[in-house]
């Protein structure tokens, strides 16, 4: 019988589909994601599946409706809370924002869905770093502190890591700039 870490994973990378991280599938991605959270000894089930699903509705046609029947509401709630609407990455990430900090949600799923939100950018940082992806860096280094603004609940170790692949975008584009 399959695990639902393991069920999270095969939903992921079916609908997912043929969707790029780069080079990679996105499967690369959503792998990191967990291991960034599993390294901070967030390795929980829930946390894992978090990992797998974190863009799932952002970035496909699967329905809320699925992912609360296969994984339960309080999954739904953080996958949601991670997720971004809108027209453009400035609304995406106001959506975010007002979803992460929500005191209607309670504190242990808005806990789970700013750590999975910390580790998913510290995914795309790093990456954006070792492909020297001008652009990316230059774009997460300039959201950096609206985006640590809203990780208030998040784990001390995560934040720290969040600090450090930072500190190497900087370093990276003062390094193409001169």
């Amino acid at each position: 019988m399959k695990d639902s870490i393991q069920i999270a994973r095969e939903l992921a990378i079916t609908w997912h589909g043929d969707q790029k991280y780069g080079e990679h599938p996105y499967s690369y991605h959503l792998n990191q994601v967990e291991q960034i959270l599993v390294e901070a000894g967030l390795d929980s089930e829930d946390y894992r599946i978090q990992a797998w699903l974190h863009d799932i509705l952002e970035d496909t046609q699967i329905t809320a409706t699925e992912i609360e029947n296969t994984f339960g509401s309080d999954m739904l709630t953080v996958i949601q809370a991670v997720s971004g609407f809108g027209e453009n990455r400035r609304a995406r990430n106001a959506n975010i924002k007002s979803k992460l900090n929500d005191i209607e949600t309670p504190k242990k799923l808005r806990i789970r869905a700013q750590n999975t939100k910390a580790a998913d950018r510290i995914a795309n940082v790093a990456n954006s770093v070792a492909s020297h992806n001008l652009g990316l860096c230059r774009m997460y280094s300039k959201e950096f502190l609206d985006f640590k603004e809203n990780l208030l609940l998040a784990d001390f170790n995560l934040l720290e890591k969040l600090n450090q692949t930072h500190a190497q975008a900087i370093a990276f584009i003062k390094e193409n700039e001169s």
